[in-house]
């Protein structure tokens, strides 16, 4: 994923400000939309993941404070150890995706322009 993200991020920028012709920038720009699309729908599902592991450390921990189960506590240390990474990689997709949208009306407007 992390190649992905950086040859495609490479690909925005160079023709962001590479002299190219009309036709070049159309291609950039219909590129860099379906990719911008496969990461918007990756997010989305990173987003759902992440609700759901919080959604663990919420109720794990709610029902150790009422019952007192040690395994429960367990349970709870598990759910928050893998939420911690989610929500870090979530943060890391969503500024992608911000890079991208810009990078694309950079384009954009050179192309217009």
């Amino acid at each position: 994923m992390d190649e992905y993200i950086k040859k495609t991020t490479a690909f925005l920028e160079n023709a962001a400000v590479a002299k190219s012709d009309p036709h070049s920038l159309e291609e950039a720009c219909r590129h860099g939309q379906k990719q911008l699309e496969n990461l918007k729908h990756e997010r989305l599902i990173h987003l759902l993941v992440t609700l759901f592991f919080a959604e663990g450390v919420l109720v794990t921990l709610t029902l150790f404070l009422f019952l007192k189960m040690t395994l429960l506590l367990v349970i709870f240390a598990l759910f928050l150890a893998l939420l911690i990474p989610y929500v870090f990689h979530y943060y890391f997709l969503e500024n992608t995706c911000r890079r991208w949208y810009g990078l694309l009306r950079e384009i954009y407007e050179r192309k217009a322009g």
